[in-house]
Parts: structure tokens; C-alpha cells; sequence
């Protein structure tokens, strides 16, 4: 069956438990077995606005293909009734496109693909501590020089951290991206 024009939002209702169930078990793999620490961490993977950043990130790095594009563009294009309660309507469409392409892709039964999906952030990276420290070190020093002397400066670790635009962390993976290509 092709669930691909299917209600987008019944895509991202079955995403969202299939999501749930990865970071659930990434997590518990990682050693973390306290259920209040497990919900803590899990937040950061599973609220609207670590989806959207994380979709967001997919699409920079040109990882999803033309038709995963599109499914995820036409649920977050969807009309939805309800309102996000603690992040704005952009951000929750985000996070219901990510839901809708993992949904589609599990009931499709391309679980290939959806732990493809599941290890863009590269959950098993060696030396995640220091790599974290340098590329917050790098997003102030840039945000330090970016700003302007003469006007106040906006200490904004939402802005510092984001991986687009010009930012700290978007000019290191530009370098490394870049890197990588000549080697």
C-alpha cells in the first residue's frame, strides 16, 4: 500500500510514537536507566522544537530525497486546527513534517531508511564533550566578532548555537564540510 497520500497527520501521529521509540532506546542504550533521567534527556530529542531543528539540519545537508522533501513539505503546509502550546506555529509545523516522513517510512516498511534518518545526528560520535566545548567556544568568538562594537551585544544561545545562517557552528561545518571534499 502507498502511504504516501495519506493524511499527513496520521503519518505524524505514527511517527511521532516511532520517533518516541528511537530516542527512547537510543537513550537507554547509552546507559541512562533513570526514568526521570530518561524523560529529562528525551525532551531535548523529542520536543517540537528539537524536531524542527533537527529536520532543519536534514535539509541543509541535502540528506532527504526529492520525495521525502515533499512529503514533508505538504505536511507542514497542513492546515492543523490545534495550537502549538509551547512553541510557535512555524517550529510546530517543522516537527509534524519530521513525524509525517518517519510515519510514512515505517508504515512503508523502509526501516532502512528510517534508521538512516535516526543517525544523521551521529548519536555514537566519539568525543561528543569536547567536540560540544570547541563548537560553543567557536559560536561565542564568532558571535563576539559578529556583532557590531558600537551597538549593544544580544547574548543568545538560540542564535549563537544554530547551524544556519551566519553563525559560529554554521562556519565550522562549512569548514569541515569543505574540508572533507578536498581530501
Amino acid at each position: 500500500m502507498d502511504y504516501k497520500y495519506r493524511n499527513v497527520l496520521a503519518l505524524a501521529y505514527v511517527g511521532d510514537s516511532v520517533y518516541e521509540i528511537y530516542i527512547r532506546k537510543h537513550l537507554f542504550l547509552k546507559g541512562i536507566e533513570k526514568v526521570n533521567d530518561l524523560q529529562k534527556e528525551a525532551t531535548n530529542y523529542v520536543s517540537a522544537k528539537g524536531q524542527a531543528r533537527y529536520l532543519r539540519e536534514m535539509i541543509n545537508q541535502h540528506f532527504l530525497t526529492e520525495e521525502e522533501l515533499q512529503l514533508v513539505t505538504r505536511a507542514r503546509n497542513h492546515k492543523s486546527h490545534a495550537s502549538p502550546k509551547n512553541t510557535d506555529v512555524a517550529t510546530y509545523h517543522d516537527a509534524t513534517g519530521l513525524e509525517a516522513l518517519i510515519g510514512y517510512l515505517f508504515l512503508s516498511s523502509n526501516d532502512k531508511r528510517v534508521e538512516e534518518i535516526m543517525k544523521v545526528k551521529n548519536p555514537d560520535l566519539e568525543n561528543k564533550e569536547e567536540i560540544a566545548k570547541k563548537i560553543g567556544i567557536g559560536a561565542v568568538i564568532f558571535n563576539d566578532l559578529y556583532n557590531s562594537r558600537i551597538k549593544d551585544e544580544i547574548f543568545d544561545w538560540d542564535t549563537m548555537l544554530n547551524f544556519n545562517g551566519e553563525t559560529g557552528p554554521y562556519m565550522q561545518y562549512i569548514y569541515v564540510r569543505t574540508k572533507s571534499l578536498l581530501e
